[in-house]
């Protein structure tokens, strides 16, 4: 076991099998979650997002 690891952290093999998961899985998956808001700019639309953090904003174009 790494000691250096922090509990919420994936392990190594965790982290492999993330790599072959497709990244709208990922967001989809993301986006069910409690505490996670999502919004959406259909093409050509744009949109701004603001928090009051501590928050982490990711743009996903896929």
């Amino acid at each position: 076991m790494d000691n250096n690891k922090k509990p919420s952290e994936p392990s190594e093999a965790e982290r492999w099998a993330l790599k072959n998961v497709p990244t709208a899985q990922l967001v989809a998956e993301l986006s069910n979650r409690e505490g996670v808001e999502a919004t959406i700019a259909e093409p050509y639309q744009d949109a701004e997002v603001k928090v009051n953090g501590p928050a982490i904003v990711l743009v996903v174009i896929d």
